[in-house]
């Protein structure tokens, strides 16, 4: 640490900041309320995350199924090509879709990253 950055002799850092930045309040005693809420916090938000997660891999399940219209569970590019796709796309990006080009862009990117046996599937 910089010299200017350090406490004077027998200052606590902490003061030093407290009193530099007057927006800082006190610290105040948690309340048991407060205190329980804060314990079970990590809990709650791996519950959120793990429902959140479902409910993710329960969207992109149901609209693989729409887009896998011969249902032999892969997609091929004809399947990327139609308006189901397009319509999944509107779900994610919005009420407008990109220029055909990116779309075509877009499509070719899935395809080099999902096609691990080069089958165009």
């Amino acid at each position: 640490p910089h010299e200017a950055d350090s406490p004077a002799p027998g200052r606590h850092p902490w003061k030093r900041m407290s009193t530099r930045h007057s927006k800082l309040q006190e610290l105040r005693p948690m309340t048991a309320e407060q205190m329980e809420s804060l314990l079970t916090a990590p809990g709650v938000w791996r519950d959120l995350v793990r429902k959140k997660g479902l409910m993710h891999r329960d969207w992109a399940a149901s609209r693989f199924a729409s887009l896998d219209t011969d249902g032999d569970g892969a997609l091929t590019r004809a399947n990327l090509s139609g308006a189901a796709f397009a319509r999944v796309l509107l779900e994610c990006l919005g009420d407008r879709l990109p220029d055909p080009e990116d779309v075509d862009t877009l499509i070719d990117a899935a395809m080099r990253g999902a096609d691990v046996e080069g089958d165009g599937r």
